[in-house]
């Protein structure tokens, strides 16, 4: 024998239907009242308190919406922001050279000096032969590092961290040889 819409059965007087089906029962019969509440103020050209919870959540979902959308420039923006990038470098990256005097890095921008960071690796050990970075007078966008001390033949690894205006860290490394 089949179940009434409200899950009471004539026969039995209580649905045998498993808890789940009387729950989605219960919920069918709340959406079709629902439905006719709608229906009703839809009629009465009441628009405005449709349904207030409806209304809520689509004002929630409109000004978020507006908000990203709103974001979305800001973000394009940021992403095609130059950021400084190593140009070029004296001794270049791969090349053999007698012991430098000078590492000369010339960026896309100007450096914040007070953030550039570059130190020398030997192998995985850290030379401490660099004097203080300072900026080209000629190219504000070329750093220059003293080196201090004579380097031996060997492989040398250059790290930079280094910022421009936008305050945007960026890193790198590169390699050169002393002959």
């Amino acid at each position: 024998m089949a179940c009434s819409p409200r899950g009471i059965c004539s026969a039995v007087g209580a649905c045998p239907a498993p808890y789940s089906q009387r729950v989605s029962r219960t919920a069918l019969t709340r959406a079709a009242d629902a439905l006719r509440t709608i229906k009703y103020r839809v009629d009465s050209d009441d628009l405005s308190n449709l349904y207030p919870r409806l209304s809520m959540l689509l004002r929630r979902t409109f000004s978020r919406s507006l908000m990203l959308v709103a974001a979305l420039p800001l973000a394009a923006i940021a992403a095609v922001m130059p950021h400084a990038k190593l140009k070029s470098s004296l001794p270049g990256a791969g090349s053999t050279v007698a012991a430098p005097k000078e590492l000369r890095l010339t960026f896309s921008e100007k450096i914040e000096l007070k953030i550039a960071k570059v130190t020398l690796l030997r192998g995985t050990e850290e030379v401490a032969a660099l004097g203080d970075i300072a900026a080209d007078a000629q190219a504000p966008e070329t750093v220059i590092i003293p080196v201090t001390k004579s380097l031996a033949a060997g492989s040398y690894t250059v790290k930079y961290r280094v910022a421009g205006p936008d305050g945007h860290p960026m890193g790198g490394s590169y390699v050169f040889s002393v002959k």
